[in-house]
C-alpha cells in the first residue's frame, strides 16, 4: 500500500472516531458531517456509509439516505466495472472466451450466473429497495 494511501486511511479512522464519539453524546447531525466528509473522499468507506445510513434513518432524513444509497451504489458498480475493463485490456483472449461463456450460460434456463456485485453493493441495493417501500 502507498504511503498517501495510508495517511488517507488515518486521516479517515480519524474523522471516523470522532463521529463515533459524537453520536455517543448524542450529537448525529454532528456525527453525520465528519461521516459525510470520510464518504465525499472515499466514496466506498463501507464503515462510514454504514453509520451514515443508520443516522439518516433515525432523523427520518429517508431522502438523504436514498441519496447515499444511489451513489454508493454506483461507486461500487463503477468500481468493478473498472476492474473488469482493466483485466480485459491485458487479457483479451481469457476476456473473449469469458464473455462467450457468460453468455451461453445466462441464456441457459437457469439465472445462476450474473455479473459479479460487491457484497456491500448488494445489501445497499436491498436496503434501497426497503426504503424506496418506506417513502411510499
Amino acid at each position: 500500500m502507498q504511503l498517501a494511501s495510508l495517511k488517507g486511511m488515518e486521516h479517515h479512522n480519524d474523522l471516523i472516531a470522532k463521529a463515533r464519539a459524537l453520536e455517543q453524546e448524542e450529537k448525529p447531525e454532528e456525527a453525520a458531517a465528519f461521516y459525510e466528509k470520510v464518504v465525499k473522499e472515499d466514496a466506498l468507506n463501507e464503515n462510514a456509509i454504514g453509520r451514515l445510513l443508520i443516522i439518516y434513518r433515525k432523523l427520518k432524513e429517508y431522502r438523504k439516505e436514498m441519496q447515499l444509497l444511489n451513489a454508493s451504489i454506483k461507486a461500487g458498480t463503477t468500481k468493478v466495472q473498472d476492474k473488469q475493463a482493466a483485466w480485459s485490456k491485458k487479457h483479451p483472449k481469457a476476456a473473449k472466451a469469458s464473455k462467450y461463456l457468460l453468455y451461453i450460460l445466462s441464456t441457459a434456463k437457469t439465472k445462476a450466473f450474473t455479473n459479479y456485485e460487491e457484497p456491500a453493493v448488494q445489501s445497499w441495493r436491498k436496503r434501497k429497495e426497503g426504503l424506496a417501500k418506506k417513502m411510499k
